[in-house]
């Protein structure tokens, strides 16, 4: 009962990865359009330099989230066939925090351009998963070494 409680969970995030995958990539290929639209509602002048400078902002990090999405989906397969700790997760997990720590950076230099709050609040929060990575993976690769000591005694 307990194992097919955790199954459900793990397959109910994998299918919330994918649709988090389906999401970037239309709201990507919408951007263009809808970018337009919410800049001359909310921005009165010119805006067609604060244009250019949000469409490559924002296509960077569509694509750094697809990476990191796309790093998730194969953790929690491996989550779903029961086999977390191998060195492909440890792998992903240090991918994650390096997406992470571009995504922190790219949300440095917004500050610098566009300052608001949700560009702090955001870089904070890529940083903080940044570091969490890092150790998640240690903690992976340890768990790693182990299981394999322990399938070699055995």
């Amino acid at each position: 009962m307990k194992k097919e409680g955790y199954k459900v969970l793990s397959s109910f995030i994998k299918f919330i990865i994918i649709a988090l995958i389906v999401s970037d990539v239309l709201v990507m290929a919408s951007l263009p359009f809808s970018l337009q639209w919410l800049m001359s509602v909310f921005y009165e002048g010119n805006i067609a330099k604060m244009y250019a400078f949000y469409m490559i902002i924002l296509y960077i990090f569509g694509i750094l989230m697809l990476f990191i999405l796309n790093e998730l989906r194969v953790i929690f397969n491996s989550v779903e066939k029961s086999d977390p700790f191998i060195l492909r997760n440890v792998t992903a997990l240090k991918r994650i925090s390096k997406a992470s720590m571009i995504t922190c950076v790219i949300f440095l230099v917004k500050t610098f351009a566009v300052n608001t709050l949700m560009t702090m609040v955001s870089l904070f929060i890529f940083f903080i998963a940044s570091l969490f990575c890092i150790v998640l993976a240690e903690v992976f690769k340890k768990a790693v070494e182990y299981k394999d000591d322990h399938d070699l005694t055995i």
